[in-house]
Order: structure tokens, then sequence, then C-alpha cells
């Protein structure tokens, strides 16, 4: 026994001796008041927390997961599929009834509307507005065209032709003739045999008169150039 407590060398090192801690006094009071409180408060509460787990997993398996069952159960035999069957055999057929019903009406409040909406119209235009344009004024317009109207456009055609035509000719050249004799011979006339004839005579005077003179007497008479001082 005294080898086994003597520590062992490892080489060229010793294994440090064995520690044995000593309780002294202070340690010694603070544990006991300690254990005694774990053992009268922690440990009771401890317990009763570890009973009320049990407990709970317990009712959790033994009475609350079949009454949920149970209740799932009731709810879907009593809510669920009373629900389904109402949906499936009650609405859906009221709700294919409601909208055969409205698609009737809408029917017949659409025929009704054209009835008294559209058809009034529709049979006013085919049967009144239509027979009145295309017999009472478009037939006669055509009539009265093709019977009247062409005729009267044809022998005006002629008139305009036949008469008018050369009378506007025979007119326009009537007033050309007057309106020369009136304004253009006159002035013509007055140009020709007045106005052509004064400007020779008098050219001839001009030449006669005062260029031949200025010519004589530049090519006759000396002409002096003043000297200036010298």
């Amino acid at each position: 026994m005294d080898q086994e407590k003597q520590p062992r060398a490892y080489g060229n090192h010793q294994a440090p001796a064995h520690y044995e801690s000593g309780d002294g006094c202070l340690t010694t009071l603070i544990r006991i008041p300690v254990r005694i409180v774990v053992l009268v408060i922690v440990l009771p509460v401890r317990m009763v927390w570890d009973a009320l787990v049990a407990t709970s997993r317990a009712a959790d398996r033994i009475l609350l997961r079949p009454v949920g069952r149970a209740l799932a159960w009731l709810c879907q035999v009593l809510v669920v599929i009373p629900l389904v069957r109402l949906y499936e055999s009650v609405l859906t057929p009221l709700g294919h009834g409601l909208r055969w019903l409205a698609a009737v009406v809408g029917r017949g409040v659409r025929w009704l509307g054209a009835a008294v909406l559209v058809w009034p119209w529709v049979e006013l235009w085919r049967y009144v507005v239509v027979p009145v344009v295309r017999y009472g004024i478009v037939a006669p317009a055509v009539r009265l065209y093709a019977s009247v109207l062409t005729p009267v456009g044809h022998g005006l055609r002629r008139v305009y032709r036949v008469l008018l035509a050369p009378a506007g000719r025979g007119l326009a050249t009537a007033i050309g003739w007057l309106l020369t004799a009136l304004f253009v011979w006159p002035v013509v006339g007055v140009w020709r045999y007045v106005l052509v004839p004064l400007a020779l005579t008098l050219s001839r005077l001009a030449e006669y008169l005062i260029v031949a003179p200025l010519a004589w007497a530049y090519r006759e008479l000396p002409v002096k150039v003043p000297s200036g001082p010298r």
C-alpha cells in the first residue's frame, strides 16, 4: 500500500504527490445548510415536477389523445360529412337550377328587349323607311333624271353648241373689234401719223438749225487758246 501511494517516476521527472483536500469549518458550515435546503425545498419540488410531467404524459396518452380522436370523429361525422352531403345533394343541384333559371330569364329578358326595342325599329326600317325612300324618292328621282333632266341637259348642250357658242364667239369678236376701233386704232393712228412725223420734223429742224451751224462754226472759225504768264 505504501508503494502504491508513492508517486511514480516518469523518466527524469517525478509525478506530483496525490492532493487530499481537507474540509474546513467554513466549508462545513455552508455545505450543511445547502444540503438541508436541497432536501427540504428542491427535492420535493423536483419530485412534484416529475410527478406532474409523468401525469401529463399519462393523461395525454390515456385521456387527451382518445378524447381528441373522438372529437375529430364526431366533427367529421356530425359536421363535415353532413356539409359535404348537403353541398353535393342540395346546393349543387340548387346552383345548377339557379344557373338554368338565370339563363332562361336572361334569354327571356333579351327576347323581350329585342321585341320591344329592336324588332320594331328593324321592321320600321325594312317595311316603311326603305320602301318610302326607294319607291318614293329614289325611283322618281331616277325617272325624273332619265326622262326630264337628261333630255333637258342634252338640249341645253345642243343649244350651247349651235347658238350660244357661235353667238359668244361673234360677240367676243365684235367686242374685240369695237375695243380695237375705239382704243387701239386711234392710238396707232396718232402714233403713226402725228407723233412719228412730228418727231422726224423736230429732229430735222434740230439738225439743220443747231447741229449743222455748230459743226460749221467748229470747222471754220479759229479757236484761240489763251497763253499763260511767262
